[in-house]
């Protein structure tokens, strides 16, 4: 058994000229990986090593590729030592290695693997301090890369999640579900949103890159539903022909545009 919930790092010392990006840098990442960690905590070893389901890596290959991934981008690409040989990095290649082929890589054992992310994760925490704050480089200016592996350990965190839900056992002990309000009624009717110019997409650092780049877009006055359609509701829209139906397409739009099935 692995218990995971290990001591996180303290903050980042803000005080000799680390101004807000470093901080949130720093923030974003500890709270990917408490994330992570709190998710394979107490799970025995050979269900961190097991292929649960040929859709989805074992575990333990996400926790050392998340690893492998912050090691090559917030030190080698900064300028920072390498903590293994870049050949290494081809075991956790995501691009290299299907999912179902993972489990027969040579892998880290758990403990190792672990024990990799903190070494990573620690020097990545010593060479922020050296970093500039502000900066023309693409991978520093308002701290693009971070932002980005920041990102790509919470995407992990949901894949494990995902992987989690198809193991069979041992049991996975589920959080409790947060106690939710009771549903109020809704009325069943439109508002009108009247038209004119908006702002779509962002320019921001840690924007993703299908979100670029912001731009101003004239918008048609529409009706919105005052309430999320639910299933119900698209059901009756599915079987009252509203496919066939061309009031519901844009001018022009061909069948393609249209689900199937």
């Amino acid at each position: 058994m692995f218990p995971l919930v290990e001591e996180r790092s303290g903050p980042l010392d803000v005080s000799g000229g680390c101004l807000p990006w470093k901080s949130r840098a720093w923030a974003e990442l500890e709270t990917a990986r408490a994330r992570v960690l709190s998710m394979l905590g107490g799970l025995p070893e050979e269900e961190l090593r097991r292929q649960h389901s040929p859709l989805m890596s074992p575990l333990i290959w996400d926790v050392a590729h998340v690893a492998n991934y912050e090691e090559q981008w917030l030190l080698r690409a900064l300028g920072a030592p390498a903590i293994t040989d870049p050949a290494f990095d081809a075991i956790y290649d995501a691009f290299r290695h299907p999912r179902s082929t993972r489990s027969q890589l040579p892998l880290l054992p758990p403990e190792s693997a672990f024990a990799y992310a903190r070494r990573v994760r620690e020097a990545v925490r010593e060479h922020l301090h050296t970093l500039p704050e502000t900066s023309t480089v693409p991978l520093l200016a308002g701290g693009y890369v971070f932002g980005m592996v920041a990102q790509h350990e919470q995407q992990h965190a949901e894949t494990l999640a995902a992987t989690l839900q198809l193991m069979t056992a041992p049991e996975y002990p589920v959080p409790a579900a947060r106690p939710r309000p009771r549903p109020g009624a809704v009325p069943q009717t439109e508002v009108f949103i009247p038209g004119g110019p908006v702002r779509l997409g962002s320019d921001a650092a840690w924007a993703y890159d299908n979100e670029r780049p912001a731009f101003r877009q004239h918008v048609a006055p529409f009706l919105m539903d005052a309430h999320p359609v639910t299933n119900g509701d698209y059901r009756v829209f599915v079987e009252s022909g509203g496919y066939a139906d061309p009031r519901w397409w844009p001018p022009g739009a061909g069948r393609s545009s249209r689900p199937k099935g």
